[in-house]
């Protein structure tokens, strides 16, 4: 049978190392959020990037010659759909991480907020660059539209059909 001064030892173990798995996941958990926000911070710079990317080409695109089409069988405008949907989805993952973020317990005070407020950034960032992207599309195709052969006016349904119908 123990006795109690055999058993003050072994709880003054256990108590010191309760305390310091604490500690040690308190320090775990401030690493966690510098590293999310240091992730964070460069996705922003990436959706920066690709903005300001999208941006170039609208002017370039918009001040181009009235030369050829750029999208005649719409495969650029499949790929930009593509980047746009993958924006949108990755605006709805960072908003189900923003939600976790404002409910978790352990994130209080100045962490929450910097982690609340960089994931709004990544998602005004990352639906900004979907809009963009958007608009690329747009002025692609009014563009192709301008130059096709196809645009009217057409004086009866008959004219339309049969530029429809002529091979190029």
């Amino acid at each position: 049978m123990n006795t109690t001064a055999q058993l003050s030892p072994g709880i003054r173990a256990f108590s010191g190392q309760v305390q310091e798995a604490a500690s040690s996941a308190i320090l775990d958990l401030l690493r966690a959020v510098d590293e999310t926000v240091d992730a964070l911070a460069r996705v922003q710079r990436s959706l920066a990037h690709a903005t300001e990317m999208a941006h170039w080409l609208i002017g370039v695109i918009m001040d181009s010659d009235r030369g050829p089409e750029i999208d005649p069988e719409d495969e650029i405008d499949g790929l930009l759909e593509q980047a746009a949907n993958a924006t949108r989805n990755m605006v709805e993952g960072m908003k189900i991480r923003l939600r976790s973020a404002r409910g978790d317990t352990y994130l209080q005070g100045d962490h929450e907020q910097v982690i609340v407020s960089e994931y709004e950034a990544c998602i005004a960032g990352a639906n900004h660059l979907a809009g963009a992207i958007e608009q690329i599309r747009t002025i692609i195709k009014e563009h192709d539209a301008d130059l096709s052969p196809l645009t009217g006016p057409f004086k009866s349904a008959e004219a339309l059909i049969a530029a429809l119908n002529t091979d190029d």
